[in-house]
């Protein structure tokens, strides 16, 4: 195997409709009761100038080395508007942040539209940076742009345009962010931000391609290309994640596209992009992969029917993909969440006889229902331990007529020697649930769904989830949890890793 890792952790955080949770364990983390409400921290519409029924979800999570955290997302009744909201380490709003330094920032430049703020990262120097999608009020365009702010939330009016930098398509077609990177990786790189998305040719038939860009550490410079992963002209298409690569410095761009089988695969490509003001340049880097692009589907020919949303690589430079696929049950089938390991030249690797690295799995791990549902929304690897870990949810049919998604994590061991394989060292190899409301009984009158969209370690090795759940006026609630650190995060007591 080209990779030097013999053994990584991989931890799956996601939602999974449960109503009970097992205890703690040795190598599990439990709730941290230092933070929120007893390890969860609920924001309702109350601060947020909302009506009841509005939705309110992070997208995204980073997590500053003094332990605060930092969110971004959407507020959302008739239109939708970008917010950064930044808490406290205890899960309480940060009052030196923000529009009223309550803890918000409200981002409203672009007008009263569709905005959704997709991805955050965090700048050395404290400076903030966010990616996501407007309706352009001065154009009528769906266009990708990326802000950055200062430490307290205000524009960074030095960086950019004003502070922001705007990927504005041509007439009658779109670009949306997924997800932003800042390279701390290449050193010839450091401080340039990747973006990457969806690019939609409009016209008939409509065409999506993915979307990758890059703007320099000043925001002056920006370049941007689109790549067709599909076979033909096909909408199932869209990058989804980015991560820099160790040891080759280019941008491993991830997501899914569509083939003329009517297959939907799990993709990746290498690119290398250079906002310089001199020569910019986005290519895709050939030697990886097949010119440069990859593709696997989990379930093979019977199922192929795969989503990938979350992507990490390791430092030797592997890429794990993972996201939900379609998988067989009884006389029917689910919605399995799925991981894929690439080495790092972007070939599926093999492990024991020659199976590939490839793998399937619903949270509960109790019997198979028919129609039950899991994903992954972000992937991250722990550090110093055996694991990946996926972020995501589950709708399982156990509980039917009162199922509905519930945040879960879960952990799994990656070796060449075994593949993917549940870690059965971690709360007994088993996922663990979190629901954030007792409304799976016969008495409620609602159902409530919760989905984690993003996760990440803070620097005293605790992992934090962050997403959304339902409430009873019809809405969402932003929904954290913070967890006690597991086994495995550190190398020893005295070692802080840096995530």
């Amino acid at each position: 195997m080209p990779n030097s890792i013999s053994r990584v952790s991989l931890v799956a955080a996601m939602a999974v409709c449960v109503s009970a949770w097992a205890g703690p364990a040795t190598d599990f983390g439990a709730l941290d009761s230092t933070f929120g409400s007893g390890g969860e921290a609920r924001l309702t519409v109350a601060p947020f100038n909302q009506p009841a029924g509005a939705a309110l979800v992070a997208n995204d999570i980073v997590v500053q080395p003094d332990g605060k955290i930092l969110l971004a997302g959407y507020a959302a009744a008739s239109t939708s508007e970008w917010i950064v909201i930044r808490l406290n380490a205890n899960g309480t709003y940060d009052s030196t942040f923000g529009t009223g330094q309550n803890g918000i920032a409200y981002i409203y430049t672009f007008g009263p539209a569709d905005n959704q703020a997709a991805s955050i990262a965090l700048r050395p120097n404290g400076k903030i940076l966010i990616g996501g999608t407007i309706n352009d009020g001065n154009n009528g365009l769906v266009t990708a742009v990326v802000v950055q702010l200062n430490s307290d939330g205000s524009f960074d009016t030095t960086w950019g345009n004003n502070g922001q930098v705007y990927f504005t398509p041509a007439a009658g077609d779109a670009t949306r962010a997924r997800a932003i990177v800042l390279d701390t990786v290449d050193p010839y790189a450091f401080g340039t931000l990747y973006l990457v998305g969806q690019y939609t040719h409009g016209g008939s038939p409509t065409c999506n391609n993915f979307f990758y860009a890059g703007i320099s550490p000043d925001g002056k410079t920006k370049v941007s290309n689109a790549y067709q992963a599909s076979e033909s002209c096909n909408v199932s298409e869209s990058a989804t994640s980015v991560a820099v690569q160790p040891g080759t410095g280019n941008v491993i761009v991830g997501g899914y596209s569509a083939f003329v089988s009517g297959s939907t695969r799990c993709s990746a490509i290498s690119t290398v992009i250079v906002p310089s003001s001199v020569f910019p340049t986005a290519y895709l880097y050939t030697p990886w992969g097949s010119n440069g692009a990859t593709s696997f589907t989990v379930n093979g020919a019977q199922f192929p029917n795969d989503f990938c949303d979350g992507m990490t690589i390791t430092p030797g430079g592997s890429v794990f993909l993972a996201g939900h696929g379609t998988a067989a049950t009884g006389s029917g089938t689910y919605q399995a969440a799925i991981i894929g390991w690439l080495d790092a030249n972007g070939a599926v690797v093999s492990y024991g006889l020659g199976a590939q690295a490839l793998t399937s799995f619903d949270y509960t791990e109790t019997s198979l229902i028919v129609n039950d549902a899991n994903t992954v929304n972000k992937l991250i690897v722990q550090p110093y331990g055996s694991l990946l870990l996926p972020a995501g949810y589950n709708n399982d049919s156990h509980n039917a007529p009162y199922a509905g998604d519930d945040f879960a994590f879960e952990r799994f061991s990656v070796s060449s020697q075994n593949g993917v394989l549940r870690d059965s060292a971690f709360n007994n190899g088993a996922g663990v649930m979190l629901d954030w409301g007792s409304y799976h009984t016969p008495v409620s009158s609602y159902i409530s769904n919760e989905r984690v969209q993003s996760a990440a370690f803070d620097p005293q090795g605790r992992l934090i989830v962050a997403g959304y759940t339902s409430d009873s006026a019809g809405g969402t609630d932003i929904a954290v949890a913070r967890f006690a650190p597991f086994d495995g995060i550190f190398k020893n007591g005295f070692e802080t890793p840096s995530y």
